[in-house]
């Protein structure tokens, strides 16, 4: 099978600028199979304009990809915002597998990172399935970007018989070194083919570094682009190697099931563990949202640092608050320390700070809500995402939400 890797820059909000150049990177190279990045029919960096851009199966970007599809004879791999045919207004960072006859295979994206420069979670639902498709030359199995880092989605396609896994990305500059260390890794674990097709170029604020590359089953370099270029990359992969590959290193053979059944638990448990809580800050509060859970946290974290075995003794509260989301944090506090309304030991201190204050007859902690997380929360908080919200601060270690001033008596 011969594969072209298109490290290419879409337009932003362009689809029929990013179809042409598509329908242009075809043209200069022969291939059974091309792939192209992540989002690459809108471009990554769309946001808000994503919802008038994502189409379904059966929209004009799709039809149009089908007819070049069906003029070169060969599958093309590439990515878009679909939207659910069922369900109005839900929205998939999907990759389409377009097969020469017009058949189209989805991929849906698990992981959709929130954190740093990325805000998928906001604009995206996740996928539920990992199918693995059949073509005239083997079975793939395709991933995106972020889904690389859980190496359950490469073993799961492996075990259903994948010869070839693809992994459309658009990966930021900062984060080279961790894909370039875990493509021969996944390749290696599944003896398989690791195609990887990055975006390239400046989108807004983030730098694409390409670089697409392709792995074989012994985890063994066979191409790369050039890093920070638009470039067409080609290269044969023989099949037959799997063999080869699978009778070195037999993982698939020496899988073990049982621990997939012990790590489901032990995930089971950890989640359960997380909506319990969740649900508790839910049913006290009245609604889900994420001043309510750093609320919970605060007061945790001010039992880990005044309290003792038995709680904080003789503590008082101020929460400085001024916009009605950051009261919720007066909720979340009750609930997770011995400051209630009905002992009087909380003030309520109308200031947009968030930040809260406690004080023993001994010491004081004084927790203010770092900036970065203000900002996020700031820029992203919608009635839609509240909950998601919530569980992104819920997971961070208490330390980490906020900047911890203690004094001491007599200091």
């Amino acid at each position: 099978m011969k594969v072209a890797l298109v490290s290419a820059r879409p337009r932003i909000a362009d689809k029929k600028a990013n179809i042409e150049k598509i329908r242009k990177n075809i043209e200069k190279k022969d291939a059974d199979l091309y792939i192209f990045g992540e989002l690459f029919l809108t471009g990554y960096n769309c946001k808000d304009e994503l919802r008038s851009l994502a189409e379904t199966l059966n929209g004009e970007s799709l039809k149009e990809i089908k007819r070049i599809t069906r003029e070169k004879n060969s599958y093309i791999i590439f990515g878009m915002p679909l939207l659910d045919e069922k369900i109005r207004g839900l929205i998939y960072n999907a990759a389409i597998l377009v097969h020469p006859d017009g058949k189209l295979d989805v991929y849906k994206k698990w992981f959709l990172p929130t954190f740093g420069p990325f805000e998928e979670k906001i604009f995206f639902d996740e996928g539920e399935e990992l199918p693995v498709f059949e073509t005239k030359f083997g079975k793939i199995g395709i991933l995106i970007c972020y889904d690389l880092y859980f190496p359950e989605i490469c073993k799961a396609y492996s075990l259903q018989g994948a010869d070839v896994i693809v992994c459309i990305s658009a990966s930021p500059s900062v984060t080279r070194s961790y894909f370039e260390t875990l493509l021969p890794a996944r390749a290696i674990e599944n003896t398989t083919f690791m195609m990887y097709c990055n975006i390239s170029g400046t989108q807004e604020d983030l730098v694409f570094w390409g670089g697409s590359q392709v792995y074989d089953p012994l985890g063994r370099l066979i191409v790369k682009a050039p890093y920070f270029k638009e470039s067409v990359v080609e290269c044969e992969i023989d099949l037959e190697m799997i063999k080869v590959a699978r009778a070195q290193r037999p993982v698939l053979r020496d899988i073990k099931p049982e621990i997939y059944n012990d790590l489901y638990k032990m995930t089971r448990k950890t989640h359960s563990e997380y909506e319990r809580i969740l649900k508790k800050i839910k049913e006290f509060h009245g609604h889900l949202g994420p001043y309510a859970v750093i609320g919970w946290k605060a007061g945790l974290l001010a039992g880990e640092i005044l309290g003792s075995e038995n709680g904080i003794k003789g503590v008082n509260a101020t929460v400085y608050t001024g916009r009605t989301p950051y009261s919720c944090m007066v909720d979340g506090l009750q609930l997770s320390s011995n400051c209630t309304y009905g002992k009087r030991n909380i003030k309520i201190v109308d200031k947009n700070l968030l930040k809260l204050e406690f004080k023993t007859k001994k010491d004081s902690v004084i927790l203010n809500v770092r900036d970065d997380i203000k900002e996020y929360l700031d820029k992203n908080m919608t009635k839609r995402n509240e909950e998601k919200l919530a569980y992104d601060v819920l997971i961070m270690p208490n330390k980490d939400v906020f900047d911890i001033s203690i004094k001491k008596s007599g200091r």
